[in-house]
């Protein structure tokens, strides 16, 4: 093999290490972002992180947190959408598919504070929690 294509090997392997840094760079950024948008648009008022640990007697949380969300609904087909359009247009309170665990029966219209393409970025970054 001539020096050359060598060289050519090693600055192309060089290539593919810098985009695959800067992609996960990107994608962190990105999902920062994503995290700070979510709190702006109001969605922790309601919404935690994580499951927050209950008292005897203590009230239900006022909303699933968004590991109970990407828990129950990570890896199900068509949750993205489903989601995504009850952030925007709210959930029907005779729907109630987290009975008897939230105080509040169901989430109210998050539009047009909230758009379709924003909604579905929020349940994009809430289903790809660990």
């Amino acid at each position: 093999m001539s020096l050359h294509r060598i060289a050519l090997i090693v600055l192309a392997l060089a290539l593919a290490a810098v985009l695959f840094f800067f992609s996960h760079v990107a994608a962190a950024a990105s999902t920062d972002d994503v995290r700070a948008r979510i709190g702006n648009a109001g969605c922790t008022i309601c919404h935690h992180d994580e499951t927050e640990p209950r008292a005897s007697g203590d009230a239900p949380p006022l909303a699933p947190s968004f590991a109970d969300i990407a828990r129950r609904y990570r890896g199900q087909p068509g949750a993205e959408g489903r989601l995504a359009k009850i952030v925007v247009a709210g959930a029907d309170p005779r729907q109630r598919h987290w009975k008897d665990r939230l105080e509040f029966t169901s989430m109210g219209a998050n539009a047009p504070r909230v758009s379709k393409a924003e909604a579905r970025a929020y349940v994009r970054w809430i289903l790809a929690r660990p």
